[in-house]
């Protein structure tokens, strides 16, 4: 292989690898937020209210960064601060106290909702719905700066009419749904069997039935807390204010995902928050989401910058190899030589946009005494006079052809130049026989 080709290879093998990296898969649909379609995820919701024209967005920003009087909802932030360590959890349990090191690392900004910055935010004119996990933790919990009460399950209906469990149908029925929280902290099943309850409040149109695996709601009012809805009579929306703003609370945020949204009243009870509440912002920055920086910026802060560099640099040694080899020229073809019938078709157009008779039959008379001379064997410096005289003893000749080829003959416009050209013609051509 020639030097030009190993360098084309090698040039072909990087370029094939860099858009590799740029047009890499979004895997952002596997995710549990508002891009997800899977059980868990909450894209359903996102598609929803994009459908039926209501301007929602996503933010990306810091709790210290949200635009001032908007709405945020925060879905099942994965990681929010104990109002108080229980007594017993100081030496028994702490693994129970603080969370994972690998979700500290996948998340470590949902905190920020724990802080003071989302307080400040609120208070200027915020208003932070956060719909909480139903598999976190069950004590108090610390939102912008307020104790959050603690939750617990919705206790099944008693009795077996139409308060009973609503299993979905086809589902196997778990004897053992109590018990099913084997670990605390653990994600529920999404495809486990529901049970029906119903929802009511001052933001809600209407009583709302929902239909999930494990119902959650607050255990008390708390202090400084009014209840907004309630699930089965127990608190399942908490709201407080605070300055200009407000915080909202829910309990359970199961009816958001996408197994649950369309089944019972799950989407109209998600459309009463929105009406409520106003258009929200969907927050992604507490599940360790980012907003779009561009391809470019992306890709200089990721692994594969070093790469980046190094395909760069090649780049220009490359095209400063190229420009250091001298230039190929390659010559223009010669044109053809133009042709008798297009020389004077130009001349034509020429002379004919002039519209100066006189001087196009003058050029023209000259033109037919040069023909005359081929003709008549003459020299081609024989006087006019000589030519004529010649063609008048051949007795072919006009006699108002000589004399327009004298010059004695005038022409004014363009009728009489046509005249007078055939006439020369004619001429011409009875000279030559």
């Amino acid at each position: 292989m020639s030097r030009a080709g190993r360098i084309s290879a090698v040039c072909a093998l990087f370029v094939l690898v860099a858009v590799g990296l740029i047009t890499s898969s979004d895997t952002r649909h596997l995710s549990e937020t508002s891009y997800g379609a899977v059980p868990a995820g909450h894209g359903v919701l996102y598609d929803l209210l994009e459908e039926l024209g209501i301007p929602l967005s996503r933010s990306f920003a810091s709790a210290s960064r949200l635009p001032e009087r908007e709405t945020v909802w925060w879905i099942e932030p994965p990681r929010l601060a104990l109002a108080a360590p229980p007594p017993e959890a100081d030496a028994e349990q702490p693994e129970r106290r603080e969370p994972p090191r690998w979700l500290e690392r996948m998340h470590p900004k949902s905190s920020e909702l724990s802080g003071d910055a989302l307080g400040e935010w609120i208070a200027a004119g915020g208003t932070a719905v956060v719909f909480l996990d139903s598999s976190a933790q069950r004590e108090e919990l610390q939102l912008a700066g307020f104790a959050v009460p603690a939750r617990e399950e919705l206790a099944p209906p008693a009795g077996g009419g139409e308060a009973a469990d609503a299993r979905e149908e086809g589902a196997p029925v778990d004897a053992s749904a109590s018990d099913a929280e084997e670990e605390h902290g653990a994600k529920r099943d999404p495809f486990a069997a529901p049970r029906s309850f119903t929802v009511l409040g001052a933001p809600l149109r209407a009583p709302r039935r929902l239909a999930l695996p494990w119902p959650v709601a607050f255990t008390g009012e708390g202090e400084g807390w009014s209840v907004v809805a309630r699930a089965e009579g127990e608190p399942f929306a908490l709201e407080r204010a605070r300055g200009d703003g407000r915080l909202v609370v829910v309990a359970d945020a199961s009816f958001l995902w996408n197994r649950w949204l369309p089944r019972a009243d799950a989407a109209p009870l998600a459309l009463d928050f929105v009406r409520a509440y106003g258009v929200p912002r969907i927050d992604e920055r507490a599940h360790g989401l980012s907003g779009s920086r561009g391809v470019v910026r992306t890709l200089a802060a990721s692994a594969a910058a070093p790469f980046l560099a190094g395909l760069a640099l090649f780049g220009v040694l490359f095209a400063w190899f190229g420009g250091a080899l001298p230039r190929r020229v390659v010559g223009d073809a010669e044109p053809p030589a133009p042709t008798l019938d297009t020389y004077v078709a130009s001349m034509a157009g020429y002379y004919g946009a002039s519209r100066e008779y006189p001087r196009v039959f003058e050029r023209y008379r000259e033109l037919s005494a040069r023909r005359l001379r081929r003709a008549l064997a003459l020299a081609p410096d024989a006087p006019l006079a000589h030519v004529i005289q010649r063609a008048q003893h051949l007795r072919r000749a006009d006699e108002g052809a000589l004399e327009l080829l004298a010059g004695r003959a005038p022409v004014r416009d363009a009728r009489g130049l046509a005249r007078a050209v055939r006439k020369l013609d004619e001429l011409v051509r009875r000279v030559a026989g």
